[in-house]
């Protein structure tokens, strides 16, 4: 049996250069790569490589074509896209898009760490971008013009990838069973995670849109109660629960969950398939309305504004290619000139004064002098300049009498500052210097600025403040 070595950063596999390591799964590891090309360049991917212990089985090879295959199919800006499949020898592989952010796990464990958590308005705006992507993935159709049955079976955090700049994208369409697949799954196998099941996948039922329609009912759950709709010591249990019993409202784990929100969350995860919404882009356009209901607005700048305040400043993209260079025979020299004919014409000179020329040919001598004369004559045209505004008399209807000895007149410095002051006019809601309090009298009472926010108004009997941050 041939074992899982796993590829020493360098390696090439085509044009591609492995960085490390990122995960090993049960059919095939997953690397950090670099494709590179003419004039120096570099293009970041993930390859993912079948295992080599799964090589000989061909069973396995086309369940990883087909995957490649399926996937390679999906063009959508909430779907990984995949570039390439290929084999160098007994190495199946295909590259994928590079997703420079973190998974959504990561994110909440983010969150736990620094006792905070996701808003409102930013759970709604993932679970929708979510939708959007399985919902055009459900569905795509073949070359025959008929769905190809795309189901992605593993609808969970670990699968949900944000980048820093706020694009959400689905990752690893790997255990989706689509009509076009060549080789079936096992019939009764039951592949995901248990957490995010359909009662039907639990059951090892044939599952179709519906079941990721579940999932993200699940997701939802989540990430605004901000727990688990099941929870169990181990998976069995887990699974007992979501197919016999129904999960706790979202209002028992919340108070003052929107009931309006809750309703669209039971009815995603209702246990008969034919109870839910019958597409995940049904589900998205009922979170759409009821964002739009309680004013409750997101966009990806604000989830990847989100994102960097989390984790920091984003990491830095050198670090992705902190690899030794590619071999010397990848790499073209520039080759010296050949002639005379190309180097630039410079005056003669002796051989023990060189002259250092610009990219125009020019010696740096005359440059030198050439750009002292322009700033020069900049100095010059400046010092005009100000002789000519500072010459120039005062408007005669600020100038005081001069026949009071007592009087100075204005300094000739402060004329420009006094010119510039109507430019900034102040608004009609700007303070007024109050008049002088006379003897004897109470000084005037301060008015409150005009420009002050108008205090909120105080809840209409909601306990949930609807876009404070989640519990972590």
């Amino acid at each position: 049996m041939i074992a899982d070595t796993p590829l020493a950063p360098g390696t090439l596999l085509g044009k591609y250069q492995v960085i490390r390591q990122l995960a090993v799964g049960g059919m095939a590891e997953i690397y950090l790569a670099r494709s590179s090309g003419l004039a120096g360049f570099e293009k970041a991917v993930v390859l993912k490589r079948i295992r080599p212990s799964l090589g000989s089985d061909q069973k396995f090879v086309d369940m990883f074509l087909d995957e490649a295959r399926l996937t390679a199919s999906l063009n959508h800006p909430n779907v990984v896209q995949v570039y390439e499949v290929d084999r160098i020898g007994d190495s199946y592989f295909f590259t994928m898009e590079f997703v420079h952010g973190r998974d959504l796990t990561s994110v909440l464990a983010g969150c736990r760490s620094k006792k905070r958590g996701l808003t409102l308005s930013l759970a709604l705006h993932i679970v929708k971008e979510v939708a959007a992507g399985l919902h055009y993935a459900h569905d795509k159709k073949g070359r025959d013009g008929q769905p190809i049955g795309a189901v992605h079976r593993d609808v969970s955090p670990n699968n949900v990838m944000i980048t820093y700049e706020g694009a959400v994208k689905i990752v690893d369409f790997g255990i989706a069973k689509a009509a076009v697949r060549v080789t079936e799954t096992e019939t009764g196998a039951v592949k995901g995670t248990v957490f995010y099941m359909s009662p039907e996948q639990a059951q090892g039922h044939d599952v179709d849109r519906r079941s990721d329609v579940f999932s993200l009912g699940v997701l939802l759950y989540e990430l605004t109660t901000g727990r688990r709709p099941y929870s169990a010591p181990n998976d069995f249990a887990v699974l007992f629960k979501l197919v016999n019993e129904s999960p706790p409202l979202p209002s028992e784990r919340r108070e003052g969950y929107p009931p309006e929100l809750e309703q669209i969350v039971m009815k995603a995860m209702s246990r008969k398939p034919d109870d839910r919404f019958a597409t995940a882009g049904e589900l998205r356009s009922a979170l759409d309305e009821f964002a739009r209901t309680e004013q409750l607005a997101s966009s990806s700048a604000t989830l990847g504004s989100f994102m960097r305040e989390l984790f920091g400043e984003r990491e830095d993209t050198a670090d992705l290619f902190a690899l030794p260079p590619l071999p010397a025979a990848a790499t073209h020299a520039t080759p010296p000139p050949k002639s005379d004919e190309t180097r630039p014409i410079t005056p003669l000179r002796a051989a023990a004064d060189p002259v250092v020329t610009t990219s125009v040919g020019l010696p740096i001598e005359r440059s030198r002098t050439w750009l002292f004369g322009v700033m020069v004559a900049l100095v010059v045209a400046a010092a005009l300049s100000w002789r000519a505004l500072t010459a120039s008399p005062p408007p005669p209807a600020t100038t005081p009498s001069t026949t009071d000895p007592s009087v100075a007149p204005p300094s000739p410095t402060r004329e420009p500052v006094a010119s510039a002051a109507p430019v900034f006019a102040p608004s009609p809601s700007a303070s007024i210097a109050p008049p002088p309090v006379r003897k004897g009298e109470p000084p005037p009472r301060s008015q409150p600025s005009s420009t002050r926010p108008a205090p909120s108004a105080a809840p209409s009997g909601k306990k949930w403040d609807l876009d404070s941050p989640l519990p972590p």
